[in-house]
């Protein structure tokens, strides 16, 4: 499913306090085949200082989250959550996806189920789960300008 995710952070340092997310799918949810809109607020706000990572070196951080998940013709679901992520610089690589090409910072999160590159704060793409369903970066904004 094609989707959209806006994310809403403050940049401290080289780090992210993660506020929350809206990722708005085309279909997903419980019903796949009906648009979805995912909300996502942590409470309280969740620091990921990845960015202050040197290669090889690892974070672990736990943060509370709650996401209201709301698809076509059914009613909302709201849950709340507390997750601890694990997360491993693991270098700095050339990445080519359909918005371009970077030079982007590999992270290794939870023990490998996922693989992360970024570039300067943006998700450039994941590899998640042991068949490595990829998504890739298509085209992004900030502050409303396109980049």
């Amino acid at each position: 499913a094609d989707g959209v995710e806006d994310t809403y952070y403050e940049v401290q340092g080289n780090d992210y306090i993660l506020h929350g997310a809206i990722v708005r799918h085309s279909a997903g949810g419980q019903d796949l085949n009906k648009p979805s809109v995912f909300t996502t607020v942590f409470n309280p706000p969740c620091a990921d200082r990845r960015g202050s990572l040197r290669v090889g070196e690892t974070q672990r951080n736990t943060c509370t989250y709650t996401t209201r998940t709301e698809t076509q013709g059914k009613p909302p679901v709201t849950s709340t959550f507390s997750a601890t992520m694990t997360v491993q610089f693991a270098g700095i690589e050339t990445v080519t996806v359909p918005a371009g090409t970077y030079q982007a910072c590999t992270f290794i999160e939870n023990e490998g189920t996922v693989i992360h590159w970024m570039h300067k704060g943006v998700s450039v793409k994941y590899e998640l789960g042991e068949a490595r369903q990829k998504m890739e970066l298509v085209s992004f904004k900030v502050n409303g300008q396109v980049r």
